[in-house]
């Protein structure tokens, strides 16, 4: 075995090590208290004990299989905030009980809030660490959007481009270049003599349905290996800089509704083909020592595990001072906007000022994600 596998073997090892000992402290997070408190006492008989150990089972489960099996993918379409909702339900039930089942029920309620947390959705990083000074260097923005079927779906071309030049971005990370040809298949747009029209100063890097445009020239396009990502370095006026950036669609992992045999045999295999777009992914982010900016429609909320290995070696963008519930879909239905499915990470020294995601009208159910990056000086 030659010393790079094995440092990869290792390397493998190593994660699995630390997931499951991630794994074990959320699991004594959430019932040891529980357990201490009744170990010298008989449990109480009640509603709402019940309510919170179920519950709690709920979140064991989802802690130890979330990550590893791709049948958690139907569970984990629920809103991200349910994971807080549900918990802080529990302990107002359990304030509003008076009696001996009031400490345990409240007890685990709050350790399931807690145990919970770092997949609830909710963004509390700009208020616990408040925006410092940012280092000198390169200020670049960045802009991030599924444009839904580009300009074919509900717009023109004329209104969708002038839509895209008021972004006012330096490097555009844009997905779905294609166009709908019915029955949910699709086929590749070919509209780039007005594309390259549009930004008549700009260098544009096509891949299949996604689409990079950027006012910084393109020093290299680096196959990753998954379809579904585009890497393009990108030369910066910092000296000695490469801005790599990795415009990413990965498919949405839930088919459409068929007997449940087909049904659950299609939802494996898409789990399937997730995992590997993400792990081909991390395993060139992890080689890559450029500032980084990875960005588009991952078709995964915080409770999705396959995002999993990506949020452990990237820093989410909406850290630097997003909203507090980050919401990307469904941009034009209010009681749909409870998911955010695209997601903005940074590498490299690489950080974030005013993340924001705006709402862009009826061209899209994705909102556009707008940042603006300083790249560190050498």
């Amino acid at each position: 075995m030659t010393s790079s596998k094995q440092a990869d073997l290792d390397a493998a090892a190593e994660t699995t090590m630390r997931i499951r000992q991630r794994q074990i402290a959320r699991i004594l997070v959430l019932w040891l208290p529980f357990l201490a408190w009744t170990a010298w006492r008989p449990w109480p008989t009640s509603a709402q004990i019940l309510a919170c150990v179920a519950w709690a089972c709920f979140l064991t489960c989802h802690i130890v299989v979330g990550e590893r099996y791709w049948i958690w993918h139907i569970p984990a379409l629920m809103p991200p905030f349910t994971l807080a909702a549900v918990s802080l339900v529990l302990a107002a039930a359990a304030l509003g009980m008076r009696g001996a089942a009031t400490g345990p029920a409240l007890v685990l309620a709050a350790s399931s809030l807690v145990a919970g947390w770092p997949e609830n959705g909710l963004n509390l990083a700009p208020l616990i660490h408040p925006r410092s000074s940012i280092p000198p260097g390169e200020t670049i923005r960045i802009v991030a959007w599924n444009t839904q079927y580009w300009y074919t779906g509900t717009s023109g071309p004329d209104c969708f481009y002038q839509y895209l030049a008021s972004l006012g971005a330096d490097v555009y990370l844009l997905q779905e270049y294609i166009v709908a040809t019915g029955n949910g298949t699709f086929r590749e747009l070919d509209d780039d003599q007005r594309l390259r029209a549009a930004f008549p100063d700009y260098h544009v890097a096509i891949k299949g349905q996604l689409v990079t445009i950027s006012r910084l020239p393109i020093k290299s396009q680096p196959f990753v290996g998954s379809t579904e990502v585009s890497r393009v370095d990108l030369g910066t006026e910092t000296a000695g800089h490469v801005l790599s950036t990795y415009n990413v669609h990965i498919p949405v992992q839930v088919p459409p509704m068929r007997p449940a045999n087909g049904y659950l045999r299609e939802l494996c295999r898409r789990s399937r083909e997730r995992q590997a777009h993400v792990a081909m992914l991390v395993s060139d982010l992890r080689a890559n020592r450029a500032p980084t900016v990875v960005a588009g429609d991952f078709n995964a909320t915080s409770l999705t595990g396959d995002l999993r290995p990506l949020r452990r070696c990237a820093v989410d963008a909406a850290r630097s001072g997003g909203p507090l519930y980050p919401v990307s879909w469904h941009a034009g239905r209010w009681w749909l906007s409870m998911w955010r499915l695209d997601w903005m990470f940074l590498r490299g020294g690489v950080t974030a000022r005013r993340y924001r995601l705006a709402r862009p009208g009826v061209r899209s159910d994705h909102r556009v994600q707008i940042v603006n990056l300083r790249i560190p000086n050498v």
